[in-house]
């Protein structure tokens, strides 16, 4: 864990596209009284989408911001990926109340990553094949997308 200044953290855009970018009041009055407990996660030098870009934390980000704090404390992820990213912002929400227009948005964009990896591995899978023209594909990486998103 390390602290970082907070004008060189940005908002990964999915969250306020699922969930918006507010800071409730009663997490603002924590954080003034207690400081900021569970350090953001951000991602790290080598993501596709760039360094400091946050994956957990947003709430925590927008209510130091509105409290004025200089720096904040975060976690570096290794994850690179950008879908792997997106997986996790919302894995990291899984705890939060949510209407049902934010599950809906989770739903859909965990879809279309699913529907986006289904053609990666079909794409791998048939440039694999062997001699008797079949793959084994591991078994967590098969079935289909519709599968995986009521998962979350």
């Amino acid at each position: 864990m390390s602290e970082i200044n907070l004008s060189l953290l940005k908002p990964h855009p999915l969250n306020s596209e699922i969930y918006g970018d507010a800071a409730d009041a009663d997490l603002v009055e924590s954080i003034e009284a207690n400081g900021i407990l569970t350090p953001i996660l951000i991602t790290g030098d080598k993501a596709e989408i760039g360094p400091n870009v946050i994956i957990s934390g947003h709430r925590r980000y927008y209510a130091a911001k509105k409290l004025g704090a200089p720096t904040v404390p975060v976690i570096i992820s290794d994850l690179t990926d950008a879908m792997d990213i997106e997986e996790a912002l919302i894995i990291a929400n899984k705890q939060r109340i949510k209407d049902n227009f934010q599950m809906g948005r989770e739903a859909i964009k965990i879809k279309d990553i699913e529907s986006e990896r289904a053609k990666t591995r079909m794409s791998v899978a048939s440039s694999s094949y062997n001699t008797s023209g079949v793959v084994n594909l591991p078994p967590h990486e098969s079935g289909k997308s519709r599968d995986f998103v009521f998962v979350v």
